[in-house]
């Protein structure tokens, strides 16, 4: 089966009347690009998450989670939120107001991981993450005992 019949889901999202953008869910890419730039900041995130952070929670308690992290990460959020809105200047979603910039990770969110349950997301992410953070402490581990054996030679 082709995937020529798939198209892309969107959202639009108002930021005052007449004055809209939209938002695409993240690609594995973008993901990746994600980690990569910000390693201890998406995993403060997930542990926030993870600790108490419950995504199948009603909206409420959702909206709570991500203002706390807009607390927490803020520049993780406003790079999600540019990469769903194919922005590259992340200078220009700062300007955004809060209400629009809650929503558009909201539907971010919504649209990255539409297909799996909420308790599968987290699951997945926690587990690459890890795997990340322990790919990162083994290679500063190596490199710290190689500088460290080839010093005693």
């Amino acid at each position: 089966m082709s995937l020529k019949h798939l198209k892309r889901r969107i959202h639009t999202i108002e930021i005052s009347e007449g004055d809209t953008f939209t938002v695409r869910g993240l690609d594995l890419v973008d993901v990746v690009k994600l980690a990569s730039q910000n390693t201890s900041e998406l995993a403060t995130l997930f542990k926030e998450l993870s600790n108490g952070g419950d995504l199948s929670a009603d909206l409420g308690e959702r909206s709570s989670i991500i203002f706390n992290a807009f607390v927490n990460v803020p520049n993780v959020l406003v790079q999600i939120i540019a990469l769903g809105a194919g922005e590259e200047d992340v200078g220009l979603v700062r300007l955004l107001p809060m209400v629009a910039q809650i929503e558009a990770v909201e539907k971010i969110a919504n649209l990255t991981f539409a297909m799996n349950s909420p308790i599968k997301i987290l699951e997945t992410i926690t587990r690459a993450m890890n795997e990340l953070v322990a790919s990162i402490s083994n290679r500063a581990l190596s490199q710290a005992t190689s500088g460290w054996l080839g010093a005693r030679h």
